[in-house]
């Protein structure tokens, strides 16, 4: 399973908007997506509880979790566990 991590320091780079389409298009041809939202705005968060709220996306195979209280060395260690844990299933 490959694993995209799409980082930049930078507010207004356009990481929220290309991981949701990366995200949708990986969907749309039959895979599942694990996201997790390691800035502290939480947007890739609000847009799936929004989504849902909404009633759209409960089907999905769309995951998204708030990462952004993890400190910056610990992103790796939760990216190896999600990855762990998507081989087993």
């Amino acid at each position: 399973m490959p694993v995209i991590t799409i980082a930049q320091s930078k507010g207004g780079a356009g990481k929220t908007t290309l991981a949701l389409a990366l995200a949708s298009e990986f969907e749309a041809l039959g895979g599942s997506v694990y996201m997790l939202d390691a800035d502290r705005q939480n947007s890739l968060l609000n847009w799936h509880r929004d989504r849902l709220a909404a009633g759209r996306g409960g089907d999905s195979k769309i995951q998204v979790e708030d990462a952004s209280q993890l400190r910056d060395a610990d992103i790796g260690a939760a990216v190896r566990v999600v990855h762990e844990g998507c081989r087993k299933v």
